[in-house]
C-alpha cells in the first residue's frame, strides 16, 4: 500500500484481454493496483468469457476476495459480444472456408464428426448432459454429451466459446 501511494500515476486506459484470476496473491496485487487506477481516473477494458463475479477463479471465498469482487462488479459495465440475438462467427474456421488445403483443422461435415465420435464410443451409451463439478469453485458446468468411462465428450462451438467458460473450465473438462 505505501509503495503504491509513492506511485504517481497519470489516468491510462489498460486492456486485458481473457482477463481472470486464479491465484489469492496476485489477485491481492491486483486489488491494490486496480483501486489506485481506477481513483486516478483510469479506465480498464478486460476481455473473457466470464462475467464480473467469475472473473476471480479462486478457491477462497474470503473477505479480500468479495471485495475484489465488488471493485470489479461496481467498476465495470458489462458487453455481451455479439449483441444478443447475433450470430457467433469462428473467425478460426472462416480463414480456411475459402482454401485448398490437404490439411482439415476443423469438421465441416457434421456427420464425420458425429460418425468419429460414435466409433470412438465403440458402442457404449452416450450420456447426455453431464454435469461437471468445477472442483474448488463452487460451480458446474455442462457436458453435452460424453462417455465418461472412456474420458471422451463433444461439445459444439457454441457450447464451448460462447458460453460463460474460462480456462479453469476447460482444464476441468480436460481432466
Amino acid at each position: 500500500e505505501q509503495m503504491m501511494r509513492r506511485i504517481q500515476l497519470p489516468p491510462v486506459v489498460i486492456f486485458f484481454d481473457e482477463f481472470q484470476m486464479i491465484d489469492i496473491g496476485d489477485a491481492s496485487v491486483v486489488k491494490a493496483i486496480f483501486q489506485r487506477l481506477i481513483h486516478h481516473g483510469s479506465v480498464i477494458i478486460t476481455s473473457c468469457n466470464l462475467p464480473p463475479s467469475h472473473l476471480l477463479q479462486i478457491a477462497s471465498s474470503g473477505r479480500e476476495i468479495q471485495e475484489f469482487t465488488e471493485l470489479l462488479q461496481d467498476s465495470m459495465n458489462v458487453y455481451s459480444l455479439p449483441a444478443e440475438g447475433e450470430k457467433v462467427i469462428d473467425y478460426r474456421q472462416k480463414q480456411y472456408e475459402n482454401t485448398e488445403s490437404d490439411i482439415n483443422l476443423f469438421f465441416k461435415d457434421i456427420d464425420s464428426f458425429n460418425m468419429l465420435y460414435n466409433t470412438l464410443l465403440e458402442g457404449e451409451p452416450n450420456e447426455t448432459n453431464y454435469s461437471l463439478e468445477i472442483k474448488n469453485y463452487k460451480r458446474f458446468i455442462t457436458i453435452p454429451h460424453s462417455n465418461i468411462s472412456k474420458s471422451i465428450c463433444k461439445f459444439t462451438f457454441d457450447d464451448l466459446c460462447s458460453a460463460e467458460v474460462s480456462s479453469v473450465d476447460y482444464h476441468s473438462i480436460v481432466k
